[in-house]
């Protein structure tokens, strides 16, 4: 079985596991709101697919891996 795993990582801490998910959208879906809540970024101001560079200077990198489960 394949799952997607969803990392968070920094330039300060090490890496950390966020959520595994079964699919890659709900795995993306996670993403997104974790991004949001974190850096109260609302909706109606930035893209999903732009919070990656909204929050890049920050320094954080969430990052959605595919794995196999056996």
């Amino acid at each position: 079985m394949i799952v997607h795993v969803l990392i968070g990582e920094s330039d300060e801490m090490a890496s950390f596991c966020h959520g595994v998910y079964a699919n890659f959208e709900d795995a993306k879906r996670a993403k997104y709101t974790i991004i949001r809540d974190q850096y109260h970024i609302p909706e109606d101001e930035v893209a999903d697919k732009d919070l990656d560079d909204e929050i890049y200077p920050s320094g954080v990198y969430y990052t959605i891996v595919q794995r196999e489960v056996k």
